[in-house]
């Protein structure tokens, strides 16, 4: 990493950097300071983007579509689950597996849809295999911004999650 002792200086000066200044005039930095700093710059670009797992379907594939465009993935197997972690980290997209066992993926894309926190997050739903007409329309009264049908191919998979989460700028 290249850095110059200005860039960090003016870090400190806008007080963005915790420093102390000692007597003979230089900064001093704490290790722990500057690594919290330099990782919080790092993650400036990413949003997280929460995927709903199960045991019987992982979603590797969309994880690591995700993790390819660059942005942090979190993980939720229930529909309780989603809901908490969608509070905590602000997801800029929810990813819902439709081929979960239970009624829990429309649970929780209905639950998105009425909480006034979370309802102008987009919503992309995947199963393996079709979606019946039913589903279909289903996700079109949730007003999901995707349907996808998985396996999918990794730059099909890509440039779907690329365009919504650039739609949602």
């Amino acid at each position: 990493m290249n850095l110059t002792g200005e860039a960090v200086k003016q870090w400190i000066y806008q007080r963005r950097l915790p420093a102390v200044k000692l007597a003979n005039g230089y900064w001093k930095v704490k290790v722990a300071d500057f690594e919290a700093f330099l990782k919080a710059r790092h993650e400036v670009g990413r949003r997280r983007v929460l995927v709903t797992v199960s045991k019987e379907d992982p979603m590797t594939d969309v994880i690591e579509a995700i993790e390819k465009l660059g942005h942090q993935v979190i993980t939720t197997s229930n529909y309780a689950d989603g809901l908490l972690k969608s509070q905590d980290h602000h997801p800029a997209l929810f990813v819902i597996n439709c081929s979960m066992t239970q009624t829990e993926p429309w649970k929780l894309a209905e639950k998105v849809r009425t909480t006034k926190a979370l309802k102008n997050i987009p919503i992309l739903l995947t199963a393996s295999g079709d979606f019946s007409e039913a589903d279909a329309d289903r996700a079109l009264e949730l007003g999901a911004q995707g349907l996808l049908k998985r396996p999918a191919e990794p730059e099909v998979l890509a440039q779907e999650l690329d365009r919504i989460l650039n739609r949602s700028l």
